[in-house]
């Protein structure tokens, strides 16, 4: 049975559940002969819960499509753009944070942009 360790306090959103999903197909993946599993549990340190989730068909569909996401953003030649305006806060305590690097990525997204401008002026004149 899975179960998911979270440093922080549980939050309104479903990307723990889908982490604890994903593990579970594994397992039926990987041990084919074990029953489909039906639930296992997500442990918040923050706020020290316990948190059975249900691998109900609707999660495990919006996983499988969160897979598939995943995968295909994996193929392209240049990674996503930071997220913007509200959905960026979630950047703070994601664990890929020193990988992603949104913050630097703005940067330099907003230094080529002023170089483009900047040379375009100069095409101008």
């Amino acid at each position: 049975m899975p179960v998911e360790y979270k440093r922080g306090r549980e939050g309104r959103w479903l990307n723990d559940h889908i982490q604890l999903c994903a593990q579970a197909l594994c397992l039926e993946e990987y041990l084919p002969h074990l029953a489909p599993l039906s639930h296992g549990y997500l442990f918040y340190f923050g706020s020290r819960r316990r948190e059975q989730v249900l691998f109900l068909p609707e999660l495990r569909q919006k996983t499988l499509e969160s897979i598939q996401l995943a995968l295909a953003l994996a193929r392209e030649p240049r990674p996503p753009a930071p997220l913007q305006g509200k959905t960026a806060r979630r950047c703070r305590d994601c664990s890929l944070l020193p990988i992603c690097l949104p913050e630097e990525v703005r940067a330099l997204q907003e230094q080529q942009e002023r170089g483009n401008a900047t040379k375009s002026l100069l095409e101008i004149f």
